[in-house]
């Protein structure tokens, strides 16, 4: 309700997301703002995201493209969420995907079946390295000549103040072929915080540093250097939409 009356419409999760426990929540969220609230609430009114692809903490079973579980896994997000259909039903992590042709043959027909059949409004997909997200959208356009596929993309940590490799090719490839470029982790998973990025964080050391430097020197002068880092980022005019995640209605305001 706090991020709704805000003008914040899109919710973004994924099976892999407390491997299903996101998905719930969202259901529930969705079933008291829609239904409870005795309909002042269209479904259309909120956006709904989600993924295929990643599922489970087991790294041996975390990924299965395969055509047979894409479908199921959509049909239960919907039925966890129960939210009637998925607005955006996204790739999710396609740089582990054991093969490209697996993506081509089994993983992406599911997703178009999806579309076809009402499961989704779109088909988004999502990952880190820009390259492989540019070489499906590529072959897909050579597959699927017919047929637009993806919709939308996704992408992380690339559209921050250390990083704006985003610029240099991807986002303008995106327009020209009409895909809606979406962005996350605005402050590079903790990179661009006052309290530094959490252990596992991948970035080299060098970057740390730099970035540890950079929260300083906006301190020195009254900045907060997460409020510049969004700020950054949200004035973006190649980016449609630009994901934060929030813990509490304080994080909101």
């Amino acid at each position: 309700r706090a991020v709704l009356a805000r003008g914040i419409n899109l919710l973004d999760t994924a099976p892999w997301y407390g491997h299903g426990i996101s998905e719930i929540v969202v259901g529930y969220a969705l079933d008291t703002i829609l239904r409870k609230r005795r309909g002042s609430l269209p479904r259309s009114s909120i956006i709904v995201n989600t993924k295929v692809g990643r599922y489970e903490a087991d790294p041996l079973h975390q990924f299965d493209f395969s055509y047979a579980t894409t479908m199921s896994s959509a049909r239960r997000s919907i039925e966890r969420m129960n939210c009637g259909y998925i607005d955006v039903l996204q790739l999710h992590d396609p740089e582990f995907a054991p093969s490209m042709s697996i993506l081509m043959e089994e993983t992406i027909p599911a997703l178009i079946e999806c579309r076809n059949r009402g499961w989704t409004k779109a088909i988004g997909i999502t990952g880190y390295p820009l390259e492989v997200q540019h070489e499906i959208l590529v072959r897909c356009f050579e597959v699927f000549s017919d047929e637009v596929v993806f919709d939308q993309s996704l992408v992380y940590c690339h559209n921050n103040l250390h990083d704006m490799s985003l610029f240099e090719s991807f986002a303008q490839y995106c327009r020209r072929s009409n895909v809606c470029l979406m962005t996350a982790a605005p402050l590079s998973m903790g990179l661009l915080t006052n309290a530094g990025p959490p252990s596992w964080h991948p970035a080299l050391p060098s970057l740390k540093k730099a970035c540890d430097n950079a929260a300083k020197m906006c301190q020195a002068r009254g900045i907060d250097i997460s409020s510049l880092a969004m700020l950054y980022a949200f004035s973006q005019k190649e980016v449609g939409c630009t994901l934060i995640g929030m813990k509490d209605i304080n994080q909101v305001d």
